[in-house]
C-alpha cells in the first residue's frame, strides 16, 4: 500500500541553499554517524527519492564518491541543483522507481525519508529494491522519522495530515529485520537524536494558531537542546528525530 502520491512531493528552491545545508550539518546527528562507518573512498552512490538532495549533498562534501539519485517528482532537477552548491556533479535519473529500473549497482544505496510511506507488499517492494541495487560488500542506509512516543502524540494533535502518511508501525528497528534475515551484517539500528519537533499541517488553515504551534515545536526543541548542555538528552524511541539503519552486504 501506497501512503502517500506525487502530488504530494514538491519543492521549492529555499532547500537549496548553504544555509539550509550547514543547518542540516550541525542539527542532524544521524549524519555524523554515517560518515564513520562509511569510507571516503571512490564509491558509487545511489539515493533512492533523492529529491531535493540536502542530505546527500552534506554527505558527499569532499566525498570521492559518484552519485546518482532516482526521483520521480516533477522538481527532482533540484536534487542536481543541491549537489552543485557542494561541487558535485550528479546524475538523476526521472523515474518512477516500481515501474523503471536503471542499470548498474552501487556501493552506497541510501534512502532518507523514503521507506515509511508504504505498507504491506509495496513496503517489503521497497526494501527487495535497496537490496538489488547494493554491489556484495556495499552498504544499504535507511533514515526515516520517528513518530513513535512523544513524536506521535505532537504530530497526531498538530501535524495529523502528515501522520497520515507514514507508517509508524515501520520507525522501528525490528521493522527492518529483512536486511538480516537476507544476508547483511546490521551495523547500527537505532534511534538518533535529541527531541526535535517539526509540523503544524493540522492548523495551516488558521494562520495564527498555526504560527503558535510551529512557535511552540520550535521553542520544545531549543529547550531539548539546552537541557542536553547539562547532560540531560532527550533520546531514543520516546523523544528522537529520527531512526538509522546501517548494513552491509555480505560477500
Amino acid at each position: 500500500m501506497k501512503l502517500t502520491d506525487k502530488s504530494r512531493w514538491e519543492y521549492d528552491t529555499s532547500h537549496a541553499t548553504l544555509k539550509n545545508l550547514n543547518t542540516i550539518r550541525k542539527r542532524d546527528e544521524w549524519l555524523q554517524i554515517v560518515e564513520k562507518f562509511i569510507p571516503n573512498q571512490d564509491l558509487n552512490y545511489l539515493e533512492i527519492g533523492c529529491a531535493p538532495g540536502q542530505y546527500t549533498a552534506v554527505l558527499g562534501k569532499n566525498k570521492k564518491w559518484n552519485i546518482s539519485g532516482i526521483d520521480y517528482s516533477d522538481d527532482a532537477d533540484l536534487f542536481l541543483d543541491t549537489l552543485s552548491l557542494v561541487g558535485k556533479d550528479a546524475t538523476l535519473h526521472k523515474i518512477d522507481m516500481f515501474e523503471e529500473r536503471i542499470e548498474g549497482t552501487f556501493d552506497i544505496v541510501i534512502s532518507i525519508g523514503l521507506v515509511e510511506h508504504f505498507r504491506g507488499a509495496f513496503l517489503d517492494r521497497t526494501f527487495e529494491l535497496h537490496d538489488s541495487y547494493v554491489n556484495e560488500g556495499g552498504y544499504v542506509i535507511i533514515q526515516m522519522p520517528n513518530f513513535t512516543g512523544f513524536q506521535y502524540f505532537w504530530h497526531y494533535l498538530f501535524d495529523r495530515d502528515d501522520l497520515d502518511n507514514h507508517n509508524v508501525d515501520v520507525m522501528q528497528p525490528e521493522s527492518l529485520k529483512w536486511f538480516e534475515d537476507n544476508g547483511y551484517e546490521v551495523l547500527f539500528n537505532e534511534y538518533v537524536g535529541i527531541l526535535r519537533l517539526w509540523g503544524n499541517s493540522s492548523w495551516n488553515h488558521f494562520r495564527f494558531i498555526g504560527k503558535l504551534v510551529a512557535g511552540l515545536g520550535v521553542l520544545l526543541s531549543k529547550i531539548a537542546i539546552f537541557l542536553s548542555l547539562f547532560g540531560i538528552k532527550l533520546k531514543g524511541r520516546t523523544w528522537s528525530p529520527s531512526l538509522l539503519f546501517i548494513a552491509k552486504k555480505k560477500s
